[in-house]
């Protein structure tokens, strides 16, 4: 974590969870506007399986953001 710290200015770390944030949202962007658009249980279920990593950032976010809030 020190070697994370040395390589991000104190004023960039605060942006890491929000950029996380943001790339995974712009990557699950058609998912979401076709679930949004009309919900089928396939649409979620595809969206979980192929994008794995951007589902679990959006829904881990509140805590990633707490977690560089105490740093």
């Amino acid at each position: 974590m020190n070697r994370l710290l040395r390589i991000f200015p104190r004023s960039l770390e605060g942006w890491v969870p929000i950029l996380l944030l943001l790339s995974a949202i712009l990557d699950l962007n058609r998912e979401i506007y076709l679930i949004f658009d009309n919900f089928t249980f396939t649409a979620l279920i595809y969206a979980f399986k192929n994008h794995t990593p951007s589902v679990l950032i959006i829904f881990l976010s509140p805590s990633i953001i707490k977690r560089y809030r105490k740093l």
